[in-house]
């Protein structure tokens, strides 16, 4: 399958502005990256409504959108947040219980829903990918302050932990979705949320908002990750590698780290420090082919002296 090449850019807010279906007429597939994604400070039903605004119906609107166009397929990018926050004593495999835990993570579970109802109606063929934590120089978040944390020579209470982390470099998950985008293999759809006779296109834009979806049949649903995991300990010690410098680390049990995080607001932070969050991407590589080309820690390093060049930190003050 070939993929056209646009050349005309467009912006706008999924959640407000209309979508005119000419700016995807002759395109072969829609790679759907665009949500509203982590906001500090944001709470309670009126930053669920937010995420929806965006994630859910802005989703819907784009898959209308499609059918208008005739564009033939969806890669929609999700997040492995749509599924949880933690695995517990083997990965996660995408057909599993969804059990989200915040707006966001809600949001992206009911987008899915909404991607799965299309699917499983024949309006569109779709796949959903599941990014688990992305890495790559500019990464912000969490993985920014962790960067700036061992730049500066902070103490970090890390230095016990053997949890199980999978993650995936920016590079690699650019490849993955191009694969995506081009596999010949597209699973077969399910009903979801929804059967057949109460499947219309007007349903895409009156979105349930009442019900968060719980559980996945099989469908066109597939986790990303390089290969190989990492614990937060051995994180932090190649981050620092990869900047010139030593890591600060002392152990703390899980118990006393996380209950101060909390103490300080900082607690749901701290469990995704010491939690597991291992998945099992071995149906993408199945189906596609596709195999990360960068190594996980080769990948982390580079990011670090990235952000160590930049802000003249260790063999690069």
């Amino acid at each position: 399958m070939q993929i056209k090449k646009k050349t005309r850019e467009t912006a706008g807010d999924l959640a407000v502005d209309p979508l005119d279906p000419a700016h995807l007429v002759g395109c072969t597939a829609v790679i759907h990256t665009a949500a509203r994604a982590h906001r500090m400070g944001e709470f309670g039903e009126s930053a669920l409504a937010a995420y929806r605004a965006t994630n859910v119906v802005g989703t819907a609107k784009l898959i209308a959108a499609m059918r208008s166009a005739k564009v033939p397929r969806l890669i929609y990018v999700s997040s492995i947040k749509a599924l949880g926050e933690r695995s517990m004593q083997r990965p996660l495999g995408p057909d599993e219980q969804r059990m989200p835990e915040d707006p966001y993570g809600i949001s992206k579970a009911e987008a899915e829903e909404t991607v799965l109802t299309a699917h499983a109606a024949g309006f569109i063929a779709a796949m959903i990918i599941r990014p688990v934590l992305v890495y790559g120089e500019g990464a912000k978040g969490n993985l920014e302050r962790l960067l700036s944390a061992i730049a500066h020579g902070r103490l970090l209470p890390v230095g016990g932990i053997r949890n199980r982390r999978s993650m995936i470099g920016v590079g690699n998950l650019a490849e993955a979705l191009l694969a995506s985008a081009t596999a010949s293999t597209v699973r077969s759809g399910h009903h979801g949320q929804h059967g057949m006779s109460e499947i219309t296109e007007q349903s895409f834009i009156q979105v349930d908002q009442q019900k968060t979806p719980t559980s996945v049949p099989r469908s066109p649903i597939y986790h990303v990750a390089d290969d190989g995991v990492v614990s937060t300990r051995r994180l932090v010690e190649v981050l620092a590698d990869g900047m010139g410098v030593k890591p600060r680390l002392i152990n703390l049990p899980r118990w006393l780290a996380v209950g101060g995080a909390t103490l300080l607001g900082k607690g749901a932070m701290a469990r995704r420090l010491f939690d597991d969050l291992e998945v099992d991407a071995s149906a993408f590589t199945k189906d596609t082919g596709w195999q990360p080309k960068k190594l996980l820690e080769d990948g982390l390093r580079e990011m670090a002296a990235a952000y160590a060049q930049q802000h003249r930190v260790g063999r690069f003050a």
